[in-house]
């Protein structure tokens, strides 16, 4: 059970996301030897926000396309 967040409006919700929410992996270079390790970060970052506003997006069109198939202009009721 994930428990509910804090809501602080919209600006406040996307920087809950870029910089607060999960954890971001990066490889880092240490030394001339090329080796790397991983970084943990917290934070989506920007890539987060653009995955979770391009999921909703294929949601919405989806859901639009369902609608237009079924032939949601019908004057009749639902059945």
């Amino acid at each position: 059970m994930v428990e509910i967040g804090p809501y602080r409006g919209v600006m406040g919700t996307m920087w809950s996301v870029v910089r607060e929410e999960g954890m971001n992996c990066q490889e880092i270079a240490v030394g001339s030897k090329k080796k790397a390790k991983m970084a943990e970060r917290k934070g989506q970052g920007i890539e987060g926000l653009w995955r979770g506003w391009r999921v909703g997006m294929w949601c919405l069109v989806g859901v639009w396309g369902a609608r237009a198939m079924g032939g949601g202009g019908s004057s009749r009721g639902e059945f």
